[in-house]
C-alpha cells in the first residue's frame, strides 16, 4: 500500500495534512508498515513549509526525544532520498550532521524541549516512534 501511494502521488495532486506522532516504536523499516491508514505515510520534510507545519503541530517534549522521518540513504551511492520521491533540496541537519554512513543510514527529527526540530542520521535499527501525515486527494 505504501508503494502504491508513493507511485500514485507522482501522478495525482495530493495535499499533506497535519503531521502526527504514532505511539508505536519500531525500527525505521518497521515504522514504514506501522501506518494506521493506507492514506498515511512517514513524514517527508521536502520543504520549509512542511518543516514549519511539523514544528507548529508537534509539541516539543522530553519523551520521545527523537522520531523517524521519511528520509534515508541509498545503499549504493549513499545519497539521501525522501519516501515521497521529492528531491532533497531543503535540509535542517543539526550541527555535525549527517554523520557518515557507518553511523546512520536513516534520519530522525529532534523533539526535545528546545523545539528546533533538527535532523540527525541514525542507525535504522534503533527502536523509535515515527512521524506520519495523511494524504488528501485534491480534486
Amino acid at each position: 500500500i505504501q508503494v502504491a501511494f508513493s507511485l500514485l502521488s507522482q501522478f495525482m495532486p495530493f495535499m499533506y495534512v497535519t503531521p502526527f506522532l504514532l505511539n508505536v516504536s519500531g525500527t525505521w523499516a518497521e515504522s514504514l508498515h506501522n501506518c494506521i491508514s493506507p492514506s498515511a505515510e512517514m513524514l517527508s520534510i521536502s520543504n520549509s513549509n512542511i518543516q514549519q507545519q511539523m514544528a507548529q503541530n508537534l509539541e516539543p517534549s522530553g519523551d520521545p526525544k527523537e522520531a523517524w522521518i521519511g528520509l534515508r540513504r541509498r545503499l549504493l551511492n549513499e545519497e539521501w532520498y525522501w519516501l515521497n520521491r521529492n528531491p532533497v533540496v531543503f535540509t535542517n541537519w543539526a550541527a555535525n550532521e549527517p554523520k557518515g554512513s557507518m553511523d546512520g543510514m536513516c534520519a530522525t527529527v529532534s523533539l526535545g524541549p528546545s523545539g528546533i526540530f533538527s535532523w540527525h542520521s541514525r542507525s535504522c535499527c534503533l527502536s523509535l516512534q515515527a512521524i506520519y501525515y495523511f494524504l488528501l486527494l485534491l480534486e
